[in-house]
């Protein structure tokens, strides 16, 4: 028995000296939050009765009431630094952090009677922020908005994909193609490596060459390699050319909205209906978007403006 008494003391002694320490860095990590980091921290009216409360703070002077629930200390723990999760989980951890949470409660409780509320500087931060939030909660409903809109036209009478639509599709396209590239937006450039690629057709050359000069980094990389395709996933002006050379040959160059492109196939095969259908079925979908964008631009006057420091 006196040997646990003992050992009992000797950690006391260790609480006691690591306490003030551990205290100082708690207070620290509540007290430098993220200015972006929106809390609920200052709940005047009574919480429901199916909500534990934790403190109760009474401002007997102005008759108002604020409460710390098991809730708002939780969130509170959660947004701690992990490395004191083992400590915080503890009983005497969790004390001091409810300790700490009510000072600062205490604090914004008399705060919210001085004269800092209507002081210039917390007036302007206030309004700032509230004009930040605004605008993310503009973009936000903007975003939504798009978003569902959109899902509904897939799911619309004139723009849903059946089953039948993606059964025709497959009876034309029940292939992917595999390709690997090489993209140039100089013209110049494009003729001197087509030249070297045709040279020596190999896919160790072309590798080589995509390596060396592709602006497509990603695929530049794994030397040009593209993941293989379907017709109609992937660029028009390359899907073409690619469907009717032979596997091993390379072509180029083809001019798109990217720029130059030098390619090789490198091979061709069946694809399975059931391994098919989900990636026609997205095929379809894009090209109804395309021809609603199509619509949309020749409802609505559009003027695309060319940018002032570009043409400079």
């Amino acid at each position: 028995m006196r040997e646990k008494i003992k050992k009992y003391s000797k950690y006391k002694k260790y609480v006691y000296i690591l306490l003030p320490l551990i205290i100082l860095v708690v207070i620290v990590l509540i007290t430098n939050k993220p200015e972006d980091e929106v809390r609920e921290v200052f709940k005047m009216d009574s919480p429901k009765a199916d909500i534990s409360v934790l403190a109760k703070i009474q401002d007997i002077k102005r008759h108002r009431t604020s409460y710390i629930t098991e809730e708002q200390f939780s969130e509170e723990l959660n947004a701690m630094d992990p490395s004191l999760n083992k400590y915080l989980s503890t009983k005497i951890g969790k004390d001091l952090f409810l300790n700490i949470l009510i000072k600062e409660r205490l604090t914004l409780m008399d705060a919210n009677d001085s004269n800092t509320t209507k002081s210039k500087e917390y007036t302007e931060a206030v309004n700032q922020k509230q004009a930040e939030l605004n605008a993310q909660l503009d973009i936000f409903k903007e975003r939504m908005l798009v978003d569902l809109y959109l899902k509904n036209l897939k799911e619309s009478k004139e723009l849903r994909v059946t089953e039948k639509d993606i059964k025709n599709y497959y009876k034309d396209y029940n292939y992917e193609i595999s390709i690997s590239h090489i993209l140039l937006t100089d013209p110049k450039q494009a003729v001197k490596v087509l030249k070297e690629a045709k040279y020596r057709q190999t896919n160790k050359q072309f590798s080589y060459l995509a390596k060396k000069h592709s602006l497509d980094t990603p695929t530049a990389k794994k030397g040009g390699k593209i993941p293989p395709f379907i017709p109609g996933e992937y660029i028009k002006e390359i899907e073409d050319p690619a469907s009717n050379i032979k596997v091993g040959r390379v072509q180029g160059f083809f001019k798109t909205s990217y720029g130059y492109h030098i390619i090789r196939k490198n091979g061709e095969k069946k694809i399975s209906y059931k391994k098919a259908r989900e990636r026609i079925k997205a095929i379809l979908e894009r090209q109804n978007l395309d021809k609603y964008f199509t619509e949309l631009e020749n409802r609505y006057a559009l003027e695309v403006l060319e940018n002032e420091q570009e043409t400079k």
